[in-house]
């Protein structure tokens, strides 16, 4: 079975001022990945999802464009 895992900021945030997040120590294969950015200013809740598939020893980069 695939282990979830939930990365949460309240009210924090889990980004570098670039937007960029680093997880460490993931197990090597695909990996699902869900973004949601709350609803704030007035806009609307975003979301987006994407698969990263991590090979052990390696960088892996994956971006993630969140939608209204």
């Amino acid at each position: 079975d695939p282990e979830v895992a939930f990365i949460a900021a309240v009210p924090g945030q889990i980004t570098d001022a670039s937007g960029h997040a680093l997880v460490r120590n993931l197990a090597a294969g695909p990996h699902a990945v869900t973004v949601w950015l709350p609803p704030r200013a007035g806009q609307p809740p975003r979301t987006g999802h994407a698969t990263a598939t991590v090979v052990a020893g390696e960088l892996t980069e994956l971006t993630i464009s969140l939608a209204p």
